[in-house]
This record gives structure tokens, sequence and C-alpha cells, in this order.
């Protein structure tokens, strides 16, 4: 019997290698997903002329344009969705760069197709329902911000659509773990579930992007107005 978690869904699937590609689109559509399929950046391009896609799946290299041109057009035009997952065996850019351009995630190859997939189910979820996956935590890992959270919003503190961007001074840094986080502020605590994805040195702190995992109340409520108004600050 399939599986109807991606029932309703539309999804786009770029990738010049026919086999790599239909075999992704083929577990998709186990999952009820409606997936197109594009072997180049321009029949993807014109596929979204017609069709509203929520999630594309691209290769980043590809004969003629790649897979960080389509994203850059997507966004240009419609910074608000779809959510863009890419995929590479390369260098191409790296997950901050990714991220600062709209992606939603950067995955290597070879990579597991079950990753993709659960990387698919959250990703066509809304906010925020998107932010509430139970998996196994490690942690807590500290935060420790100098001002109020009023004063570091937009400073220190950047939210985006799925994560945010904290600069703060050095310390060593997890990259990759799932961790339950504690950002401190003078006047508060926050807390929520996330994994640090990326970190690098900007003049005098040190910077990094955690992706969101799971949000309380708290953090629901702080994240709202930036996903409803600007959904692709880089993080």
């Amino acid at each position: 019997m399939m599986d109807d978690s991606l029932k309703g869904k539309t999804l786009l699937v770029v990738d010049d290698e026919n086999d790599l590609r239909e075999i992704i689109a083929s577990e998709l559509e186990y999952f009820g997903a409606t997936v197109f399929q594009a072997d180049s950046v321009k029949k993807a391009l014109e596929i979204l002329n017609f069709h509203y896609v929520d999630l594309i799946i691209s290769d980043i290299r590809m004969p003629g344009s790649t897979g960080v041109d389509l994203l850059k057009k997507v966004r240009s035009e419609n910074n608000a969705g779809p959510a863009i997952i890419l995929i590479t065996g390369f260098a191409d850019i790296d997950s901050s760069e990714a991220f600062a351009l709209g992606a939603e995630s950067l995955i290597h190859k070879p990579f597991d197709i079950d990753s993709l997939l659960k990387c698919v189910l959250t990703f066509t979820q809304k906010f925020p329902e998107r932010f509430n996956r139970t998996e196994n935590v490690e942690g807590p890992f500290h935060f420790y911000l100098s001002g109020n959270l009023k004063d570091e919003l937009g400073k220190n503190l950047i939210l985006g659509r799925g994560g945010m961007k904290i600069c703060y001074k050095d310390q060593p840094t997890p990259l990759g773990a799932l961790r339950a986080i504690e950002l401190h502020f003078k006047d508060q605590t926050l807390r929520f579930d996330g994994i640090i994805r990326w970190k690098k040195i900007q003049g005098e702190k040190v910077c990094v992007g955690v992706e969101f995992v799971k949000l309380d109340q708290d953090m629901v409520s702080l994240a709202t107005p930036f996903q409803e108004v600007t959904p692709y600050i880089p993080f």
C-alpha cells in the first residue's frame, strides 16, 4: 500500500542523471506526491512557469546552468517559496552560502534516500508545524549574548525562515549534532532544539547558522513575524 505522507504536495526533481532522478521521483511518488522531472534548469523553469510546486530538489552540477542558478532565479521571482534542496557531489558552495541564497538544505553525494525523504517531509510542512519534530537530542548547548533580546535582534541574532544566525564571542561549538540550545540574554533565556549547520569567523566574532528542529511557544512567538514578512533572511 502506498504511503500518503506527501499526498497533495507537488514536487520537482532536477538532475541530468536520468537514473538518479527517476529513483528520487519514484520514491517521492510512493509517498503520494505529484512529481515533475527536469534534466536541465531550462526545462525546470518551463515547468515552474505552468505549475505550482511546493518543493524543488536540484542537483548543482549540470550542463549549462547549475542548480545554484536555478535557486537564484526562483528566489528572485518568488522569495516566499517553494522550498529548495540542493544536492552536490563536490564543494560547489558551502552550507552557509546555500542558506544565504535561500536553500532549505544542502545534501552531499552519496546520500541516503531516507535522509532525503526526511528532509522533504520536513520542508513541505508549514510554519510552525514544521518545527515540531521529536528526535533524540543532545545538550544543552549555551549561547551567551551581552544585551537584552530586543537589542540583540537584527544585530547579533538574525532570524530566518528555517533557523537563525547567531554571532558571539568564540567558544567550542559542536557542528552537525541535534542539540537542546539555550540563548541567554540579559533579560531572559530562550530554549529550542536545533542543529548548528555552519560556523564562520566574522571580524572579532564567530557566527553560526542554527537550523530549527523543535520550537517551544516562546520561540514560535518570536519567529512568527519573521516567517510572515521576510521568510528568507540568510542564516
